[in-house]
């Protein structure tokens, strides 16, 4: 893994297709299919440096381990945003030039000394956040609402932040709209 993310900050991406098999399947955040193949993981990683100037902190790495023919790691993932980037909403959105820092997690399935399956996982909202990248109806309804007045937000109506009066409350008026 060290080997991979050490090719990945700068750009070494001779090393980097080294280490992906051939038929390899790359999971990230936000897509609904895995990008499929390494010339794909490639071409796809090369335009994402172009929108997103980043670099993993991996020596050391927050955690790594691993186990049978799987890795895990987690590393902190910092980068200023640079170029144009696809939104949550569809959108290509210019270049904020803002900052971003988040934990990053990468777990991969090995075989033959190359990932054949990589799924990365970070924060996407805040991710898309710390660029200034999401619509600000969300950004403004999220910090309306602290954790500790969820129940109070109309778009985070869940029984589990009701109060018990609030639940005592819809027991006894329950329609079947609030079933």
């Amino acid at each position: 893994m060290k080997t991979l993310d050490d090719a990945w900050n700068p750009r070494d991406w001779e090393t980097f297709m080294k280490r992906h098999a051939e038929n390899v399947a790359l999971y990230w955040p936000g897509q609904p299919e895995p990008t499929r193949g390494r010339h794909a993981d490639h071409s796809e990683s090369v335009g994402f440096f172009h929108a997103v100037e980043n670099h993993i902190e991996n020596d050391p790495y927050m955690i790594l381990f691993g186990q049978g023919d799987h890795t895990c790691s987690v590393a902190r993932w910092t980068g200023t945003h640079t170029g144009p980037l696809k939104g949550l909403d569809g959108q290509i959105h210019p270049a904020t030039h803002r900052k971003f820092s988040l934990e990053f997690c990468t777990v991969a399935r090995w075989k033959n000394g190359e990932i054949a399956e990589e799924k990365l996982f970070y924060d996407l909202v805040g991710f898309m956040t710390q660029l200034n990248l999401l619509p600000k109806a969300t950004v403004t309804a999220t910090a309306q609402y602290p954790s500790e007045y969820r129940s109070k937000a109309p778009f985070l109506k869940n029984p589990l932040y009701y109060s018990r009066e609030e639940n005592a409350y819809r027991r006894k008026h329950r329609t079947p709209t609030m079933a």
